[in-house]
């Protein structure tokens, strides 16, 4: 169970982001204006660089660093406190993959990560909420949790 809810962390923690002046993902439907692959490019550049998260699950707390790049990859680690875990249990873990952008979804597919009986890949979406300077909140589209992500200054 534990593992299940470290898992899940971790799965939550590399959230898309988008640009302020974007806020058109925010509606389900499409900018005349603005097409779809431009948008797209504009979120993606805008994803780029580092992004923090901290989550508390079930008692089991969480801070992650995701780092986007421009090649499409992602990389990162996730520290946890899991009070009455046992002594051998994990505290962090390192995660990469790729992502990609479609319309106010980002796609992340974890492909490696350092936590042992992790079946990878997983492919996760989430959808973008709201955006803010150096924030967003994004929902993940498989379990319905949202997020805060914070930029990394």
């Amino acid at each position: 169970m534990k593992k299940q809810i470290l898992l899940s962390i971790l799965l939550s923690c590399a959230v898309p982001v988008l640009h302020p002046g974007l806020r058109a993902a925010e509606s389900d439907t499409k900018s005349d204006t603005q097409p779809q692959n431009l948008r797209d490019k504009a979120l993606k550049e805008y994803l780029i660089g580092t992004w923090m998260e901290d989550t508390d699950s079930d008692g089991v707390k969480a801070h992650a660093e995701s780092t986007y790049k421009e090649d499409g990859t992602f990389s990162g680690t996730i520290t946890f406190d899991a009070p009455g875990a046992p002594p051998n249990a994990p505290k962090s873990a390192t995660f990469s993959g790729k992502w990609k952008i479609e319309g106010d979804i980002s796609i992340e597919t974890l492909e490696k990560i350092s936590l042992d009986g992790v079946p990878v890949p997983i492919v996760k979406k989430f959808k973008i909420l709201d955006i803010r300077n150096n924030t967003h909140i994004s929902k993940d589209l498989e379990d319905g949790t949202s997020s805060l992500n914070t930029r990394k200054t």
